[in-house]
């Protein structure tokens, strides 16, 4: 096959790239006119984007016209079609202002478009290295890749600084420059809502406390009972013992005052009125309220067959060992001992005595106990769970997947790794979940098929075990994108753990990894 007929053949193969690739930054252009940034730091970004698009759609250009024009008209190939950069937009002043849930979702496609180019440059540098052919245009979408890439400093840096003023986001996003209306707006949809709550919690408290309406009460609501009553309050207090940070913002509400004042100071309008009004004598039910609701924000209510079970398991609270540290006790599958609304699992894995070290590969009895272990903190935490179930990769529905990420995710907060503010993205393609502003991913490694594969199927060979090769490369994908990684070894022979660890040390990833389990 002479040069000619390798251009034939691959012409289609250049269109298809430059028609795939080529608008890669279609959706960040959309964020940025949804008002992702607006000011002049906006203006900047969309023009510098827009060069870096028309620079790579005329590369794109240029290399089907070169492997065209090599191909000497056969096959009859019609033009890729590439649309042009949006120009214009909404008209923005000098204050500057934005979402940094839709930053977020900027950076992610900015690094998406980035590693697009770079995968077609790299392609169409192949093709047209392979028929003698200038290179040019790959090296020119290579150049435009680097170049947006590098625009993620500045809209992490613009994320960070709309954060800091997110307190006053709530309240500016009413304001219409009319102060009747912002005052409407303000009284009706925050101080209004938030009074009403407040309220809620007063009347909702003193019912359950009350010997005469909580049997009525325990009929109707028995969870919202256990919730406010006396039992689910002693519970609380047990955990805000261990938690007494956590314990003082919650009793003063402290997330909602950063969020939205307004609505804060009218959940505190029920106890500031009773005490002002019986000059002190009547505020103890205002501050009981306080009190029930900073207990519910500390800790859910655990699932139990009685308000006694309740009672154990919060008079055992503050001695509740850490069941992540229990040492294997013995080989055989492990035995459930039942402590209130608790259990321990004396097989579970004993825990690595450096965050830096993976845990050598579990055996069943261990496997057998962290399942238990991680349904245990599935059930005792039940909204959390849900909470984390929904994965905005699939549309923000609970998959099988999903479901595991949830349970990992919940053991990882137990053992402190995660706090207690940690959350799914808000949208696709940043991630399995963000702490402390970094976006993480769990990475599930196996060396044989998966628990719950059928047995007709494990008799198979392996097609995804683990190789070095793939590892390696899909790490260094993931911190590309600025992310972590959450490496999950409870499938991984000790073979492939060692070589894992082996490549985490030797490339000097370890602060960008977490170890699972």
């Amino acid at each position: 096959m002479d040069r000619a007929e390798q251009a034939a053949s691959l012409l289609p193969h250049v269109k298809r790239l430059a028609e795939e690739h080529g608008p890669a930054l279609k959706r960040a252009h959309t964020l940025l006119l949804d008002g992702a940034l607006v000011g002049p730091a906006a203006d900047r970004l969309q023009k510098t984007l827009a060069n870096q698009h028309d620079d790579a759609r005329a590369a794109f250009y240029a290399a089907f016209d070169s492997v065209r024009h090599l191909a000497a008209g056969l096959p009859r190939v019609r033009d890729p079609y590439i649309p042009g950069a949006p120009r214009g937009g909404r008209q923005t002043s000098a204050v500057r202002s934005g979402s940094p849930e839709k930053l977020d979702q900027l950076s992610a496609e900015l690094t998406r478009a980035s590693n697009s180019w770079q995968d077609a440059a790299q392609a169409l540098s192949e093709i047209l290295a392979n028929l003698g052919l200038s290179t040019a245009p790959a090296r020119t979408i290579s150049g435009a890749a680097r170049r947006i890439s590098q625009q993620k400093s500045e809209v992490r840096r613009s994320r960070d600084e709309l954060l800091k003023t997110d307190r006053q986001q709530v309240v500016q996003s009413a304001k219409t420059g009319d102060p009747l209306r912002d005052g409407w707006n303000a009284y009706a949809h925050h101080y209004l809502p938030g009074l009403g709550q407040g309220v809620k919690d007063m009347g909702l408290s003193a019912l359950a406390g009350n010997p005469m309406t909580a049997p009525f009460y325990i009929a109707i609501k028995p969870k919202g009972w256990l919730e406010r009553g006396p039992v689910g309050q002693i519970q609380g207090l047990a955990q805000g013992v261990q938690h007494p940070i956590a314990f003082a913002k919650a009793a003063i509400n402290w997330e909602e005052w950063k969020r939205d004042p307004v609505r804060a100071f009218g959940e505190a309008a029920p106890t500031i009125v009773i005490t002002a009004v019986t000059g002190g004598t009547g505020s103890g039910s205002g501050i009981t309220a306080r009190l029930a609701s900073a207990l519910r924000r500390t800790t859910k209510p655990e699932t139990a067959k009685s308000a006694q079970a309740l009672k154990e398991a919060a008079a055992e609270a503050p001695k509740t060992k850490d069941l992540t540290r229990q040492p294997p006790e013995t080989p055989e599958a492990p035995q459930v001992v039942r402590k209130g609304a608790e259990r321990t699992h004396p097989a579970l894995p004993r825990r690595p005595a450096s965050a830096d070290e993976p845990h050598p590969a579990l055996t069943p009895a261990e496997k057998q106990a962290l399942e238990g272990h991680l349904d245990d903190l599935k059930e005792l935490n039940p909204e959390k769970y849900t909470e984390a179930t929904r994965d905005p990769d699939h549309n923000f529905k609970a998959t099988k997947g999903s479901k595991d990420e949830a349970r990992i995710s919940l053991d990882l907060l137990k053992r402190g790794l995660f706090d207690e503010n940690y959350r799914r993205p808000s949208g696709p393609k940043q991630g399995d979940f963000i702490d402390k502003g970094i976006h993480w991913d769990i990475k599930g490694i196996h060396s044989d098929w998966p628990p719950g594969v059928p047995k007709h199927v494990r008799a198979r060979p392996f097609p995804n075990a683990y190789n070095s090769t793939d590892f390696q490369r899909t790490l260094l994908k993931q911190f590309q994108m600025n992310r972590g990684v959450i490496i999950d070894t409870r499938n991984a022979d000790q073979s492939a753990i060692d070589d894992m660890r082996r490549i985490v040390e030797r490339e000097g990833w370890s602060d960008r990894v977490i170890w699972y389990p």
